[in-house]
């Protein structure tokens, strides 16, 4: 999968990791209010992302295939991680999984 092809939900996940790994680099407060969700247009795809204080960052991904089926079932894990270098990491390693590139 190309680059232009990621769902944009997590264009913007990586591009938002990219500011608060700059913002955390100078020092600078930063984070949001709330819960912040990106999903695919078919909504079998979806990741929340939480800030909580002391600079980290919950990002809960949600997998609900055939949502509108009955007896559908939906999978979901939630991670933490620092909004700095972790987060940053973590998107690049997303980024490069879904483009196949695994080395």
């Amino acid at each position: 999968m190309a680059r232009s092809e990621l769902p944009p939900c997590l264009c913007h996940l990586f591009q938002r990791s990219a500011r608060l790994r700059t913002a955390s680099r100078q020092r600078q407060p930063h984070g949001w209010d709330g819960v912040r969700t990106w999903q695919t247009l078919d909504r079998d795809l979806a990741v929340s992302a939480v800030f909580r204080s002391g600079g980290h960052v919950g990002l809960t991904w949600t997998l609900r295939p055939w949502h509108s089926f009955p007896g559908s079932w939906s999978a979901s894990v939630t991670i933490w991680l620092e909004a700095g270098e972790q987060l940053a990491a973590a998107a690049s390693d997303t980024r490069h999984f879904l483009e196949g590139n695994l080395s």
